[in-house]
């Protein structure tokens, strides 16, 4: 399966897919700097309802644009090139973009990414919920 590239800013981005322990440790880190790891679904709470809150939570936090620099790295390092330096600039570059189409691809990412990957723990939590 071909791996999904992001052309933002002029820069080619690839997700990363094979992480270093370096990487997670990092971006486990960053998370629970933001309050992410704590954002758990309230009794009722429907999915949808949670996701808007957790976005909303995320950008509150001011580590949206960093957080995607542990997400990303530009496809000419890769994912074996990952450091906390290269998140640091991808996460420069991408803040400083100002085109509609550029900041509607960070958005997107940030969305599919970030809950893809919350979501993911949410079907286990809720199905041990009702058992």
């Amino acid at each position: 399966m071909p791996k999904e590239l992001h052309t933002i800013g002029g820069v080619v981005y690839a997700p990363i897919t094979a992480s270093t322990i370096n990487h997670d440790v990092w971006l486990m880190g960053l998370i629970h700097e933001s309050g992410l790891s704590e954002a758990t679904v309230l009794e009722g709470e429907s999915p949808e309802s949670w996701s808007k809150r957790f976005m909303y939570e995320l950008m509150a936090s001011g580590k949206a644009v960093r957080i995607l620099g542990g997400l990303l790295v530009p496809e000419d390092i890769g994912s074996d090139g990952w450091t906390p330096e290269v998140a640091g600039k991808t996460s420069e570059h991408l803040g400083s973009l100002t085109s509609e189409a550029d900041k509607a691809a960070v958005f997107g990412i940030l969305l599919t990414t970030l809950l893809s990957f919350f979501e993911l723990g949410l079907i286990s939590l809720w199905s041990t919920r009702k058992s």
